[in-house]
């Protein structure tokens, strides 16, 4: 919690979230969840630690495999060599435009997200036409480094292409990471909301009017089991690889291992 300690603001537990790529601990898998719509918003407090020295996107919550063929959305932050600058807050959506064509697509907001700190971000995602824009949705984007008072609230609204079925039911929700390898989160999550509808800026967690809100998801962490750090959620771990019971050469060996060991003539050293 000690990234966390200057957060004044918020509603936060007195522990935090603490995804570890290479660990046991990269992603977190939200089993019992809402639909979230083609409108939603995802906000978080959380801090990074580093980014890729390669193009990878670091995932803070996804819907999605990393195949630009399979409908889905992921939230993160691009790594040194992405195309978009370093650092950049982002959403990738895949779906279908108003004409009805699949389509993936990178929203960029051009914020760079800073390391090492506590940061609010939040990403208000309207897949879905309206009257006033009849072709495309909206991705709404704000951030803010809590680590600093007099930090500005900032904010990027950035049109998107991809206007419906960006829920894929065949897909986990997942925190920290994709359905796939690779993309991880590497820091802190203090607090994670996932909300019904476009939420104005007056209806987020920094806002005057939070009461309004239909959050279907609002995690703060304060238990004690590591294991299920978070209500309907659990660690996704690989499963694993059994040695094949049908290799001559490996019971071969382990019969030799066992005569070896059992012998008379195996020689202990300390």
């Amino acid at each position: 919690m000690q990234q966390f300690g200057s957060v004044k603001d918020f509603t936060l537990g007195p522990k935090t979230l603490w995804i570890q790529p290479g660990s046991r601990f990269e992603r977190l898998h939200i089993q019992k969840v809402d639909d979230p719509g083609v409108q939603f918003t995802v906000e978080a407090i959380a801090n990074l630690d580093r980014i890729y020295a390669d193009a990878s996107v670091n995932t803070l919550l996804s819907r999605w495999n990393g195949d630009t063929k399979t409908d889905g959305w992921s939230i993160g932050v691009t790594s040194t060599k992405s195309a978009y600058h370093p650092q950049n807050f982002i959403v990738q959506l895949v779906g279908r435009t108003f004409q009805d064509e699949p389509a993936y697509e990178v929203v960029a907001s051009g914020l760079t997200f800073p390391l090492g700190k506590p940061v609010y971000l939040a990403a208000v995602i309207s897949a879905s036409t309206s009257p006033d824009n009849p072709t495309s949705g909206t991705v709404t984007f704000y951030m803010k480094d809590l680590s600093d008072p007099q930090a500005r609230l900032e904010t990027a609204a950035v049109e998107t292409s991809v206007v419906s079925h960006i829920q894929n039911p065949a897909m986990k929700i997942i925190a920290g990471g994709r359905n796939a390898s690779g993309h991880l989160w590497d820091g802190q999550l203090a607090r994670l909301t996932v909300s019904h509808g476009a939420l104005p800026q007056e209806q987020l967690l920094l806002g005057s009017d939070v009461a309004k809100t239909d959050r279907i998801l609002d995690w703060t962490f304060d238990g004690e089991n590591g294991e299920r750090p978070a209500p309907d959620a659990a660690w996704l771990r690989p499963a694993p690889v059994a040695a094949s019971g049908d290799s001559k050469m490996l019971r071969a060996v382990t019969a030799f291992c066992q005569a070896l060991f059992n012998s008379n003539e195996f020689l202990y050293l300390h």
